[in-house]
């Protein structure tokens, strides 16, 4: 059902949040000099 294609992507994207926020947040704070 479509709940098999859902969860999957919540949980990826739950992992990624919880991986990733301080990546995220120092690639926002100092960007690449473009």
């Amino acid at each position: 059902g479509a709940a098999n294609i859902i969860f999957p992507i919540i949980k990826a994207e739950g992992v990624r949040q919880m991986f990733f926020p301080k990546t995220v947040s120092a690639y926002y704070r100092n960007p690449p000099a473009s």
